[in-house]
């Protein structure tokens, strides 16, 4: 059996560019990393009536211009911007759907689903208030699935009349809108990291979250000092350098590799492998993405 071929770090702005031609309407969506951790970097423009519904928490991160995200929080819809170099964690079973604008770029973090679990794309009536077309599904890859169900609703009767079928309310909705949650606001990065500095050099360390699925940490190099990723036992991490460079040495099997990392590059550490080291220069910063699904956090707990 060969051996699989060391995972090395993606110089993210190179990647963007021979990419482009794929962020185009209607979806605009190109996975980085496809497994635990889905990675995708999404374009514009791109203008979508559906809300989408997922389990998990998604992040968005706008690395160029600015976007609308739509919600409905707590039964009643509003408008999230999100500008430029602003960050924003969406939890769980909230309604929502990505506005995009002409020569704009995001990041989006969102996790692998399980087997059995189903997200569900809906459609709202020309007044927003009932949905009257939806559909729910496995979702694997929505850049690739979502075409198929715009084109769907787009020939059905629903959008003709705007006006729902009748449902069957024996069968239960294998996912549905969380009324109880409040969201937080979008924040810029480079404000937070400015305003958390201090603490950034005394520790080398801060958790931008980890109250929910998602765990992010702000790492800052510091002169010596090495990092020792807080890698979860079968988990992913995704490894953004957001400033400056460094190196990186991750133990696969039998083999280690060290990889030199420059600004802008992102790293995908496999469930198999284990980071010996990050050595981040002085005064960079290492953006550290791990994801433990809720159901996964219950289990461990009992």
């Amino acid at each position: 059996m060969a051996s699989r071929e060391p995972q090395r770090p993606v110089a993210f702005g190179k990647w963007i560019s021979e990419n482009r031609d794929k962020l185009k309407p209607p979806v605009a969506n190109k996975l980085l990393f496809e497994k635990q951790i889905k990675t995708m970097v999404v374009g514009g423009p791109n203008q979508r009536a559906d809300f989408h519904l997922e389990e998990g928490e998604e992040i968005f991160f706008q690395l160029q211009g600015a976007m609308v995200l739509k919600v409905v929080e707590k039964g009643q819809p509003r408008d999230i911007h999100i500008g430029q170099g602003e960050i924003f964690l969406l939890p769980g079973r909230v309604p929502h759907s990505p506005q995009r604008f002409e020569n704009t770029i995001g990041l989006v973090l969102e996790r692998e689903r399980y087997e059995d679990e189903m997200d569900s794309l809906s459609w709202y009536n020309s007044k927003g208030n009932e949905i009257i077309y939806q559909e729910f599904f496995h979702c694997y890859d929505l850049g690739v699935q979502l075409v198929p169900v715009i084109e769907r609703f787009n020939k059905s009767e629903e959008k003709k009349t705007d006006k729902a079928k009748p449902k069957d309310t024996h069968t239960p909705d294998p996912v549905t809108p969380d009324p109880t949650i409040t969201l937080s606001k979008p924040f810029s990065l480079d404000k937070w990291l400015a305003d958390n500095k201090h603490e950034l050099q005394e520790k080398g360390f801060k958790v931008l979250f980890g109250e929910g699925e998602f765990r992010v940490v702000a790492h800052f190099g510091r002169a010596g000092d090495e990092i020792a990723s807080r890698v979860i036992p079968g988990r992913e991490t995704v490894m953004y350098w957001y400033k400056g460079n460094g190196e990186l040495t991750v133990h696969e099997g039998s083999s280690h590799n060290t990889f030199h990392t420059n600004e802008g590059d992102m790293f995908l550490l496999m469930p198999d492998a284990s980071l010996k080291s990050a050595k981040p220069s002085e005064g960079a910063i290492l953006i550290e993405f791990t994801c433990t699904p809720l159901r996964d956090q219950k289990s461990i707990k009992h």
